[in-house]
């Protein structure tokens, strides 16, 4: 059986086919100008025009059928291609490069990502690859990072990672070192090619530094938080005493979470302070390496706000509560005379919960609206930065009932989403077949039929707009609902 032609053989005869049918094509155009132009001694110039012409019309017939020559490749079967060899395209960071370096993450933060490898093919992900590398250099092994969000499958972009044990544990990069690994010819790709050995080399950390701090550089702090500085490199309590800060400190600077990191908990402080922290010039890690400049990041107490938040959130009630939080301890005794509620409502606060109720139902399906001036001053004395406002939308009035379905001598329990007049429920209610009883209303609103309820018997209970709220706003609509005894 005849084997299937090359495709690269394939595409070399498409070229010769197309040219042997353009040149000829040419012929017969030109024949009659190129013998009138030997009768008159021009043929040489002819010719040049005969060949200008080939070209021509060899490129415009190029792209008059979807198989023409020029087309470009398909990069994705390039990448499978096994007549291409597996290269390195490039790497991040770059070979001989020096950092620190944006694209990865830094030491002592989240994530053990040490650098990248671009190929021209897709390669296999080998679950490790220090059978294939060779490494210099570096403090612990380096692996190929794989399964989720890490390559599993052929890929031709590679990531690796530096840690103890094939772990993902960050480790900070010793200050000044220069790393290198060398991927030899057992690295394959999907076609099984071996690659061309290829050696990267970089710098990741030259210099002693503070890789992050909390709060941020120019940013806002909770009034009860904390401060950290985050280097590249492990430091020792000598370190302590050349870290400085623009506010008294209750509790003193300490080395926390690990070798790398110090913090501190931040004092009684006042809205919109600015708080500064220096690290003096020359302050040294473990190793020696000291800080070339002195370090200094600013960040903002937040000022005096409050938010308004509904506590049960549904704001089906009328009797809705809302928590006041604010950002510093408020001097509660300024709070009600700096408020207004809109349609007007009595309300008071409670220190217990933190909290605005009202003293009275609201009105049903109506907007209303909660002010807080600035009036309000925190503990400090301090104002409140600027004035809030929150607006909510209250529920129409409205009933459910339930019996409790246990005995023939349970009771039926309504419940009103509003404080109601009791004396408008008694004239309000009716159930069929008609049952003699009670209410009670010393624990919400029952109903306790006298003698009990008739077993294995379905009743319908009504109750009529006729009942109103405390503060006399009826039903919308008449309310209904049925229920059936057992036989006890």
């Amino acid at each position: 059986m005849l084997k299937p032609i090359p495709d690269h053989l394939a595409l070399f005869e498409k070229i010769i086919v197309k040219i042997v049918q353009t040149y000829t094509l040419v012929l017969q155009f030109s024949d009659e100008i190129i013998m009138r132009a030997v009768r008159n001694k021009f043929a040489r110039p002819c010719y040049v025009v005969q060949c200008v012409l080939c070209v021509f019309l060899l490129w415009s017939m190029s792209g008059c059928d979807k198989d023409n020559v020029n087309a470009p490749l398909d990069p994705n079967k390039a990448m499978t291609d096994p007549s291409v060899k597996p290269v390195v395209l490039s790497t991040y960071p770059s070979n001989t490069a020096i950092g620190p370096f944006s694209g990865l993450p830094s030491p002592g933060t989240s994530g053990a990502l040490s650098f990248y490898v671009s190929f021209n093919k897709l390669m296999r992900p080998n679950y490790l690859i220090s059978p294939c590398t060779t490494c210099s250099g570096f403090d612990y092994g380096v692996n190929l990072s794989t399964g989720p969000p890490y390559p599993s499958q052929p890929v031709s972009v590679l990531p690796f990672f530096v840690g103890p044990s094939g772990g993902f544990d960050s480790i900070p990069n010793t200050i000044g070192k220069t790393y290198s690994i060398r991927l030899d010819s057992t690295f394959t790709d999907v076609n099984g090619n071996h690659l061309a050995p290829y050696t990267l080399s970089f710098t990741p950390e030259p210099y002693f530094r503070i890789v992050s701090s909390t709060p941020a550089n120019d940013t806002l702090s909770p009034p009860e938080g904390v401060v950290t500085l985050t280097f590249n490199s492990d430091i020792n309590s000598g370190l302590l005493a050349s870290i400085h800060i623009t506010t008294p400190l209750v509790y003193p600077w300490q080395i926390v979470g690990g070798r790398s990191e110090v913090g501190t908990a931040l004092p009684s402080i006042k809205p919109n302070q600015s708080i500064t922290v220096t690290l003096d010039a020359g302050t040294r890690d473990t190793y020696g390496n000291a800080l070339s400049a002195q370090y200094t990041h600013t960040f903002y107490c937040v000022p005096f706000r409050v938010s308004v938040v509904p506590i049960y959130y549904s704001m089906n009630t009328l009797t809705e509560q809302f928590s006041l939080n604010f950002t510093y301890p408020p001097d509660t005794a300024t709070i009600i005379p700096s408020l207004t509620v809109n349609p007007e409502t009595p309300m008071a606060y409670d220190p217990n919960f933190g909290g605005l109720y009202p003293l009275i139902d609201y009105i049903p399906d109506t907007d209303y609206t909660i002010m807080l001036s600035t009036g309000i001053q925190d503990t400090a004395h301090d104002e409140l930065s600027t004035p809030s406002r929150y607006s909510f939308h209250t529920p129409p009035f409205v009933i459910t009932g339930s019996w409790m379905g246990g005995h023939t001598s349970d009771p039926i329990d309504f419940y009103f989403n509003g404080n109601i007049d009791t004396a408008s429920i008694l004239s309000a209610f009716s159930i069929s077949p008609n049952v003699h009883g009670a209410f009670n209303f010393s624990s919400g609103i029952i109903f306790i039929a006298n003698p009990a309820f008739s077993a294995n018997t379905s009743y319908t209970v009504s109750i009529s707009t006729v009942v109103k709220s405390s503060r006399g706003y009826h039903l919308a609509q008449p309310y209904t609902f049925s229920f059936t005894t057992g036989s006890n």
